[in-house]
């Protein structure tokens, strides 16, 4: 239990670091952007919902938003990166908004002042929503 709490507070330090860093950017779609994700609400058909860490539902800590190659990815499944295409992709004068199909049609939302982001995924009988920032890298 130590050893959870502790990889918690680490995530959740990392997290808060990136949202630093990130804080002078304004993000324009054109740059990599790393995201870290630091926590996760899971929510089934039944209205049964519990607050998890990302890998404890099997989600990305780390997402990587490739604008050239219009595509996100991670890299934690155990054959290399799951990666997913954007097939929709809007900017406003104050938010990213991304959208795409994997498994899961999924929608992320980046703050360009900020970089805070919230990425939904879901299918016809559970949804996930992960919170965290992002970076340029």
């Amino acid at each position: 239990m130590k050893k959870r709490i502790g990889a918690q507070a680490l995530l959740a330090g990392i997290v808060m670091a990136i949202s630093q860093m990130s804080v002078a950017d304004d993000f324009d779609g054109s740059e990599l952007l790393l995201c870290a994700a630091g926590q996760v609400q899971n929510c089934m058909r039944d209205g049964n919902c519990v607050f998890s860490s990302p890998e404890a539902v099997n989600m990305p800590t780390f997402i990587e938003v490739e604008f050239e190659q219009n595509q996100i990815s991670d890299t934690m499944d155990v054959d290399g990166e799951r990666t997913s295409s954007i097939e929709h992709k809007k900017i406003t004068d104050n938010e990213i908004i991304l959208q795409g199909y994997q498994g899961y049609a999924w929608s992320m939302v980046i703050s360009r002042a900020s970089g805070w982001m919230t990425l939904n995924m879901s299918d016809a009988d559970e949804s996930f929503v992960l919170f965290g920032a992002c970076t340029a890298i």
